[in-house]
């Protein structure tokens, strides 16, 4: 299997048992770390998305996955106030009036984390 569908696959898989990617960065090991936890989270019709969340410091990372042939958008307000940052996958963004909107294409996904309380945010 190649393409969108075979990476959709494979971050379903990472997003479910913790054997994270190499995206390069702390708050995806630390999500993905020893001790962390992972629960599903309703983002919308369509969308499959997990948050996981490290069992030190407070980061989090939300896993969206759009398991449907159609674009769908969804507002990350589980990751409350926090800076999302994007960590990997696809998405554009814009700024609605409940706030920001995230759209994936058809079989896309997008993780996005955040930092840890009272972190540096450049």
């Amino acid at each position: 299997m190649t393409g969108p569908l075979h990476a959709l696959a494979d971050s379903l898989r990472s997003s479910l048992t913790g054997s994270a990617p190499d995206v390069g960065h702390p708050v995806v090991a630390a999500a993905f770390g020893a001790g962390s936890t992972v629960a599903p989270v309703d983002v919308g019709s369509g969308l499959w998305a997990v948050l996981r969340t490290a069992a030190v410091g407070g980061h989090r990372v939300l896993c969206v996955h759009n398991v449907t042939d159609v674009a769908r958008s969804f507002a990350p307000h589980v990751l409350d106030e926090a800076t999302p940052l994007f960590l990997s996958g696809e998405t554009s963004t814009t700024e609605a009036v409940d706030g920001l909107r995230c759209e994936l294409r058809p079989h896309g996904f997008v993780w996005l984390g955040t930092r840890s309380p009272g972190e540096d945010k450049r």
